[in-house]
C-alpha cells in the first residue's frame, strides 16, 4: 500500500503523529508488513474519521492483492462504521464493495451495491462523474449475467448523463468499449466497430492512450484478415508495454498468439502463449489461467508434442474443477481439445470416452441452472402459499372473536331479537364458511394452474436450449467428420468422372466413403452403412475409416475380402460384446488394370456395362457381431471395360418413404433410374439423383442416412 495514500487519508492529532510516521516507513517493506502497519494505525487512531478510513485501506489492500472474500468482509465492517451523515464516504465506499463483489464473480451482489451506490450519489447529487460510472457498472453486471438488453439500458444512461454534463474522463472512453460488446454479441459488427472506432478517437482526443490501446485491439474483430488481426495486436502489445500494463500485456500476447496459430506458425505462437501464462502467474489470475492453458495445449498438439500437450490439459482440467469458474474455460472445452489430441493420435478408445464426457458435461451445466431455477421458483411458491393459510386463518381467529362478543352479548339480553340476531349471524356464518371454502378451492385451482404453466415454460426453456446445445454440438461433430471422409478433389484424381450424393439425415451421418490409390496404381474405393443414425451412427463411421487407413494405407492389405475379415476383427475388438448389435455394412471394390474385385458385407454394387446392367451381391453378414455362424467373406472378379459405371450406395436412398401414396422408393426403382440416366455424364447423374431424392420425399421426414456414389471407367 503506498505511502501517500494514508497521508491524504487522514489528519492526525499531535499526540500520535510520530507513532504514524514511524508506522508508514515501514509500508515500502513488504506485503505482510503493509497489512500490519495499517492494523496498527488502525488501533493508533484516536478519532473515528481515522478508523473509518484505515478499515476502507484494509479493504482497497485485501482486494489489491485479489483476496476478494476478504475484501468484501472488510469493506462491509467499513459500511458499519460510516455515519448516515456522510452519504458520500458511504456511497463511494459502496461502490467500492461492488468492485470486490464482481471480482469475485459474485455478479448479483456487485449489481445491487453499485445500484445502491448510485442511489445514494444522486440523492445527494453528486457529480455527473460518479452517477455515469456506477450506471456503466451496473450495465457491465448485466453484460456479464448475458442480459444485453438491460446491459445496453444502463449504458444508454451512462452516455446520457455523460453527454449532458459535458464529461470528458476516462470511463466515458471504455463505455464506448462496453456498448460495442453488447452490439458484437448480438453479431451487429457494424455497429460494434463503429463504437470501437470512438474509443480510438477519443482515446487519442484526450490523450488517453490505455483508453485508444484498448479501442485499437477490440477493433480486430472489424478486420478481414488474420495477418492484419495480428499486426494489430502486435502494436497494441507494444503500446501497453509502454504503459507498463503488464496484465494487458499478457492479453495481447495471447490474443497474437491466436493469429500467429490461424497463419499457421504454431512456434511463434508458443512463444506468446508462454508469455501470456507468466504474466497469469505472476498476477495471480487463476481465472485466466485455465484459458492460457488449454490454448497451450492446442499449440502443443499442432506440434505434435502430445506429452507437454496433456501436461498443460490436466493442469487446466484440475484448475477448473477446483474452482469451478466458467466464464474463461469450460470443463467441455477441455474435453473437446482431450477428444482432438486423441483423434490425432488415432486413440479411438479414449476420443469416443472423451466425447462422452464433453457432451455430459454440456448436459450437466444446463441442466444444473434449470433445476437451480425450478427450485427457486418451488420455494417461492411454498412461502407464498403458507403466507396466505396464515392470513386465512387469522381472519377465523377474528371472526370466533367477534361471535363469542355477540354471544355473550345475547346470553345478558335474553331477548327474542338477540336470538335471531344470533340465528342470522350462524346464517351469515355458514354462508361466509362456504364462500371462505370456495375461494379457497379456486385459489387452489388457479395457483395450480398458474404453477403448471410455469413450469410447462421452463419445460419449454430447457428443451429449446437443450435441442440448440445438441444442435450446436452435432454441427461441431459434422466439422470433424467432413474432415475424416475422403475429399471429393482427392476421388477426382483417381476417376475423371464420377459422383458422391451425401445426405445425412441428422446433420452427422452413420454412412461414409472411403477411396485411396496404391504407389501401384491400385485404386479401391468404399461405402459403409453403420448402426444407426446422428451422433452414434457418426462415430461408427469414424472408426470405419480410421481401421481402414490403417488396413489399406498403413498395412497395405489390397483384397477385398481379406480387408473386410480384418475390418471385422478390428470393429468386434473396438466394441464390447454387450454392443453386439453395433457393427457396418459396407461395399469394397479394387480396380486394377481393367479388372474389378469386389466383396460386400450386406451391400451390393450395380455394374452397367452398355446397355447390361448386373447387380453384384456381397455377403449376407455384417462387418462386426452376427446373430448366425461367422463365414469367411468372398470375393468375385469382373472384367471392365472403358465406359463403364460402377454404383455403390447404403439402403437410405432405396429405402425412403415418399411420392403420393408414401411408399417406399425400393431398389427395383433405383436400378431402373440409374439404367436409364447411365450414358449420360455423372454430374448430370448427380443432379438428376438428387432432385428424384427430394421431389420423392417432398414433406416427409428422411428417414436414413443416403450416400450413393457413382463412378466411370
Amino acid at each position: 500500500m503506498k505511502q501517500n495514500r494514508l497521508q491524504i487519508r487522514f489528519c492526525f492529532s499531535l499526540k500520535t503523529s510520530f507513532a504514524f510516521l514511524v508506522l508508514f516507513a515501514s509500508f515500502q517493506s513488504s506485503a505482510q508488513m503493509d497489512i500490519d502497519s495499517l492494523r496498527l494505525a488502525y488501533d493508533y487512531a484516536d478519532v473515528m474519521g481515522e478508523r473509518i478510513s484505515t478499515q476502507i485501506l484494509i479493504g482497497e489492500y485485501y482486494d489489491d492483492i485479489h483476496e476478494y472474500d476478504r475484501a468484501i468482509i472488510e469493506f462491509h465492517r467499513a459500511i458499519e462504521m460510516i455515519p448516515n451523515d456522510q452519504s458520500s464516504l458511504r456511497a463511494t465506499t459502496v461502490e467500492k464493495l461492488g468492485n470486490s463483489y464482481k471480482s469475485n464473480e459474485e455478479i448479483s451482489k456487485a449489481k445491487e451495491a453499485f445500484q445502491a451506490a448510485n442511489d445514494l450519489y444522486q440523492l445527494i447529487n453528486s457529480s455527473a462523474e460518479l452517477i455515469g460510472r456506477n450506471y456503466s457498472l451496473i450495465g457491465r453486471c448485466y453484460y456479464d449475467e448475458a442480459d444485453y438488453d438491460s446491459a445496453m439500458v444502463y449504458y444508454l444512461k451512462a452516455e446520457e448523463v455523460y453527454e449532458t454534463s459535458e464529461v470528458t474522463n476516462r470511463p466515458r472512453g471504455i463505455l464506448y468499449h462496453f456498448i460495442g460488446s453488447v452490439f458484437k454479441r448480438q453479431d451487429d459488427y457494424d455497429k460494434a466497430c463503429e463504437y470501437y472506432q470512438k474509443e480510438i478517437d477519443y482515446g487519442i482526443k484526450y490523450e488517453y492512450k490505455d483508453v485508444e490501446a484498448e479501442g485499437r485491439y477490440l477493433s480486430s474483430i472489424c478486420l478481414e484478415s488474420d495477418s492484419a488481426r495480428l499486426k494489430n495486436n502486435l502494436a497494441c502489445m507494444k503500446m501497453y508495454e509502454d504503459l507498463n500494463m503488464e496484465r494487458l500485456v499478457g492479453l495481447m500476447a495471447q490474443n497474437a498468439a491466436e493469429n500467429y496459430l490461424a497463419l499457421g506458425y504454431p512456434d511463434s505462437a508458443l512463444v506468446l502463449q508462454k508469455q501470456s501464462l507468466e504474466v497469469r502467474r505472476r498476477q495471480n489470475e487463476v481465472s485466466h489461467l485455465a484459458g492460457i492453458l488449454s490454448g497451450l495445449s492446442k499449440t502443443y498438439i499442432q506440434l505434435g508434442d502430445y506429452k507437454k500437450a496433456e501436461e498443460h490439459l490436466e493442469e487446466a482440467e484440475q484448475i477448473a474443477l477446483e474452482t469451478g469458474i466458467k466464464k474463461y474455460i469450460r470443463l467441455e472445452e477441455i474435453y473437446g481439445i482431450y477428444y482432438d489430441m486423441s483423434m490425432n493420435k488415432n486413440d479411438y478408445k479414449s476420443a469416443i470416452q472423451y466425447l462422452k464426457l464433453e457432451y455430459s458435461y454440456k448436459d450437466s451445466a444446463m441442466n444444473t441452472s434449470h433445476k437451480d431455477a425450478i427450485a427457486e421458483m418451488e420455494v417461492r411458491y411454498d412461502s407464498e402459499k403458507q403466507a396466505a393459510q396464515m392470513a386465512l386463518l387469522q381472519k377465523d381467529k377474528d371472526i370466533i372473536e367477534k361471535e363469542k362478543l355477540l354471544s355473550d352479548e345475547a346470553a345478558e339480553a335474553q331477548s327474542f331479537y338477540t336470538v335471531l340476531l344470533l340465528i342470522g349471524g350462524i346464517i351469515l356464518l355458514i354462508a361466509g364458511v362456504f364462500v371462505y371454502f370456495k375461494y379457497r378451492e379456486s385459489q387452489k385451482q388457479k395457483s395450480l394452474i398458474s404453477n403448471q404453466k410455469t413450469k410447462m415454460q421452463l419445460q419449454k426453456e430447457q428443451v429449446e436450449a437443450k435441442n440448440k446445445d445438441i444442435t450446436d454440438s452435432m454441427i461441431y461433430a459434422s466439422t470433424i467428420q467432413k474432415a475424416i471422409i475422403t475429399s471429393e478433389n482427392y476421388i477426382n484424381r483417381l476417376f475423371s468422372d464420377f459422383f458422391v450424393f451425401y445426405e445425412p439425415r441428422d446433420i452427422v451421418s452413420g454412412d461414409f466413403y472411403w477411396a485411396y490409390e496404391t504407389n501401384t496404381g491400385q485404386k479401391l474405393i468404399a461405402v459403409g452403412d453403420c448402426t444407426g443414425h446422428g451422433v452414434p451412427g457418426a462415430m461408427m463411421s469414424m472408426l470405419g475409416n480410421s481401421f481402414l487407413n490403417e488396413i489399406i494405407i498403413e498395412g497395405g492389405e489390397t483384397q477385398p475380402n481379406i480387408i473386410l475379415e480384418k475390418l471385422r476383427s478390428q470393429v468386434k475388438k473396438a466394441l464390447p460384446a454387450s454392443e453386439s448389435r453395433d457393427g457396418m455394412d459396407m461395399s469394397i471394390c479394387l480396380i486394377d488394370k481393367g479388372k474389378l474385385k469386389f466383396a460386400g458385407a450386406n451391400l451390393p454394387i450395380y455394374l452397367i456395362k452398355g446397355e447390361n446392367f448386373e447387380e453384384i451381391k456381397g455377403n449376407k453378414q455384417p462387418v462386426g457381431y452376427t446373430p448366425t455362424e461367422e463365414i469367411p467373406f468372398t470375393q468375385t472378379d469382373h472384367e471392365l471395360s472403358k465406359g463403364d459405371v460402377i454404383y455403390l450406395f447404403s439402403d437410405g436412398y432405396a429405402d425412403q418413404f415418399g411420392g403420393t401414396k408414401g411408399k417406399k422408393y425400393k431398389y427395383k426403382t433405383l436400378r431402373e433410374k440409374l439404367v436409364q440416366i447411365s450414358k449420360l455424364p455423372l454430374s448430370e447423374q448427380k443432379k438428376i439423383i438428387i432432385d428424384e431424392f427430394h421431389q420423392w420425399k417432398g414433406d416427409l421426414e428422411q428417414l436414413d442416412d443416403v450416400c450413393l456414389l457413382g463412378i466411370k471407367i
